[in-house]
């Protein structure tokens, strides 16, 4: 089965490339700097990697969501290198081990028919502006 036929896909692929720019500068900052966020740090992996899964799902056919999980799954992994190179964040296998659960549970979501996202929006879209 190949991904739902949407309108606007390179809007949709800008917007989630936006998407893993601000989670990839979110995840370089210091920690001070969001301690607004009071959120589990574990939680929070998993949750932005399983709307990331369901992003990039609406963009992708079914066949390929391996392939998809393998690019979220390197994305997870470069944030960690990334922290390496940090004076206040360290790497932690478990934030991985969080994403990992992340783009799981997006990509059952996926499954389960979120992958359909974007073409609902596009949707909604059309009938707000033809009235």
């Amino acid at each position: 089965m190949t991904a739902a036929v949407i309108r606007w896909p390179r809007l949709w692929v800008g917007l989630g490339l936006f998407l893993c720019v601000n989670v990839f500068i979110a995840s370089m900052v210091p920690l001070n700097a969001l301690s607004a966020f009071n959120i589990w740090d574990k939680a929070e992996h998993a949750v932005v990697f399983a709307a990331l899964s369901v992003w990039f799902s609406a963009l992708v056919p079914r066949r390929r969501y391996v392939w998809l999980a393998l690019a979220l799954l390197a994305f997870g992994v470069s944030i960690e290198v990334g922290q390496m190179l940090t004076v206040d964040r360290s790497p932690e296998i478990a934030d991985v081990v969080a994403d990992i659960v992340g783009i799981s549970v997006g990509l059952v979501l996926a499954a389960a028919g979120a992958r359909h996202w974007a073409r609902w929006v596009e949707s909604l879209t059309a009938a707000v502006l033809l009235r």
